[in-house]
């Protein structure tokens, strides 16, 4: 079967209609991801942390150090990206709060009077899909159980058993 090239010529410019696109978008996801894996690594090198834990997804980061008790919290979502460490040892309490148009981790402090509480937005539904949802939902519940492991694990008491006779 023979072809014209204006066939042929317009056969490629559709097929690179269709994908180019989609190989666009999945570009500027992964581009997205690994920005905020290497600025978590930059963190943990110059904090001098060893982080064991880690999730990225969209625009945000979480990473968590068990040794040092310590947990970073990125956001790429602005050209000014945001960073913080938490410091475990000084948190009393972790909750997550979740409402139709958000889900949020709330940690809390022990005793700072200036800063009481840190609010770490997980989902937002005027930024994020609302049907990631429940990923966000899940995502939520595993940090707060893994900050809850680490602070009571630091605050509750050693037992040493007695010796035998």
């Amino acid at each position: 079967m023979i072809t014209d090239s204006a066939t042929l010529i317009m056969g490629i410019l559709f097929t690179i209609a269709i994908f180019a696109p989609v190989v666009f978008f999945v570009y500027l996801g992964k581009k997205r991801l690994l920005k905020t894996s290497k600025i978590i690594s930059r963190i943990q090198f110059k904090g001098n942390f060893k982080f064991t834990e880690k999730d990225v997804w969209n625009d945000h980061g979480l990473a968590i150090d068990p040794l040092k008790k310590a947990m970073v919290w990125v956001d790429t979502s602005t050209a000014n990206y945001k960073w913080r460490i938490i410091d475990l040892t000084k948190v009393w309490n972790s909750q997550v709060v979740d409402t139709p148009n958000m889900i949020q981790l709330i940690i809390t402090y022990r005793d700072d009077q200036n800063h009481p509480f840190e609010v770490i937005t997980l989902f937002d539904a005027k930024i994020d899909d609302p049907f990631e949802k429940g990923f966000h939902g899940v995502l939520a519940k595993k940090w707060n159980a893994r900050i809850h492991q680490l602070i009571h694990k630091s605050t509750s008491p050693t037992i040493t058993p007695r010796r035998a006779a």
